[in-house]
């Protein structure tokens, strides 16, 4: 059996477990992350990895974690590698067996196309989500998630008899991360997270990270950290001394009042109409809420 790249599970060391398959452990030895990632996109395909294939469909679905390091001048940019549909299609387009095209096409058509959409709820009340014939109920300040085939899909939600936002969703196939953000009430933000060979986080400048206020569909691709804190510290190669991690969550989480921070924000980009617009769903959204429960609250004892 060929023995690891230290240096390669420093950085990845859930390959450690992956090694009891030959040809990943053949490839973990090369030290080439490309030809790792392919080697454990091939076991996962023909079915070897066994009780592990979890941990490999969670490591196949962040390329940017088998990133090589290129030189170019004076800096050093990541090399990801191929995405495992491009990968296949053209490995087969070069002369590979049919039946394993067939094989691997029911493994992507399910990992691509079938999608998990992140449901978020930027008001103060829950919300009734239909998506096509999927319904999901999103907690005041909260997410929830569906899962949805690729493609347009019919989007209304409802607080109440208010109509909070209605419209087509034109879902993705190959993206990392879909988000429903309803209305665009939810001050989704998306940033970069550096590590150094300290293990010392270094966030980017505030500028460099963008927020999704007043944006329904929000997608992101190679996301390492969605909706969970990024980690304090992650295993650097001390021959590529930095490492960056995509986060994306709520700014101010849960407890934000997601409609009141998205309102300021488009008010001071000068896209008043807009923030005009959900200043006035949000203000319906409370109005009706506050009628259904008053009721209920005079019967109290």
């Amino acid at each position: 059996m060929p023995r690891p790249s230290p240096d390669v599970l420093e950085r990845i060391p859930e390959l450690r477990a992956l090694c009891a398959d030959r040809a990943v452990a053949k490839a973990v030895a090369s030290g080439d992350p490309i030809r790792i990632y392919r080697a454990l996109a091939w076991a996962r395909l023909m079915g070897r990895l066994g009780a592990h294939r979890e941990v490999a469909d969670d490591l196949l679905r962040h390329r940017y974690r088998f990133a090589r390091p290129v030189p170019e001048g004076l800096v050093t940019r990541p090399e990801l590698p191929m995405a495992m549909a491009r990968w296949l299609l053209a490995w087969c387009a070069a002369g590979a067996m049919a039946v394993t095209l067939v094989g691997a096409g029911g493994w992507l058509g399910h990992a691509r196309l079938h999608r998990t959409v992140h449901v978020v709820n930027g008001f103060g009340q829950p919300l009734d989500v239909a998506l096509g014939t999927t319904r999901v109920t999103v907690p005041p300040g909260g997410r929830a998630t569906a899962r949805l085939w690729a493609g347009s899909v019919h989007a209304r939600a409802t607080a109440g008899s208010v109509v909070v936002d209605e419209g087509d969703l034109a879902v993705p196939a190959g993206t990392d991360l879909v988000v429903f953000n309803v209305a665009g009430a939810a001050p989704i933000f998306v940033e970069e997270v550096i590590y150094q060979v300290s293990h010392a986080i270094v966030n980017l400048p505030v500028e460099r990270t963008r927020l999704y206020c007043g944006v329904r569909l929000v997608t992101v691709d190679t996301v390492a950290d969605a909706f969970r804190p990024p980690p304090a510290s992650v295993g650097v190669s001390r021959s590529w001394p930095y490492h960056s991690r995509r986060h994306v969550d709520v700014l101010g989480g849960d407890d934000a009042n997601g409609v009141d921070l998205c309102v300021a924000r488009l008010e001071r980009q000068g896209r008043h109409a807009e923030a005009m617009s959900l200043r006035d769903i949000g203000d319906q959204v409370a109005a009706v809420v506050g009628h259904d429960v008053e009721p209920a609250l005079n019967q109290v004892p």
